[in-house]
């Protein structure tokens, strides 16, 4: 999730030639679904379960395909104005996945069995994995398209 939040503001800066102030600006409301998202959805961490997750995770997916087929729509001329409902949307699922994440994936696991660091000492190193596989690709992906072969 932080990698499409860096792609967003790449594309901010590079496609719109934004400042990285507005692009900052432009990325507030994910800011502001994940903060609301998370005081609402911490109380209701009772019973997790994976199911739990689905309504929270189709909400991300259908902020990320209302940003998609906004920049789809309107290409380079999309402004952050335009796309904020879906940020908004984008922002509310990730807040809403955050708090219970973490619950529902290693809810079962033993803290011997976690590693050094506690019962979240294993999932810290795959989601800092993730984050830069997705960030490498990205890079990847933009020096591909500026340089072709």
């Amino acid at each position: 999730m932080s990698g499409l939040a860096y792609v967003i503001s790449l594309f901010f800066q590079l496609v719109l030639h934004l400042s990285p102030a507005h692009a900052s600006l432009g990325l507030a409301p994910v800011m502001v679904g994940i903060i609301a998202a998370s005081i609402v959805c911490r109380p209701l961490l009772d019973c997790p379960r994976p199911t739990a997750c689905r309504p929270r995770l189709s909400t991300t997916l259908v902020g990320t395909i209302g940003l998609w087929l906004t920049v789809l729509a309107k290409g380079t001329s999309v402004s952050p104005w335009l796309a904020a409902p879906s940020l908004l949307v984008l922002g509310i699922g990730m807040g809403a996945c955050f708090s219970s994440i973490y619950e529902v994936a290693l809810g079962d696991v033993a803290k011997h069995e976690a590693g050094s660091s506690g019962q979240w000492g294993s999932l810290a190193p795959v989601q800092q994995l993730a984050r830069e596989k997705a960030i490498g690709l990205s890079h990847r992906h933009h020096c591909l398209l500026r340089h072709p072969a």
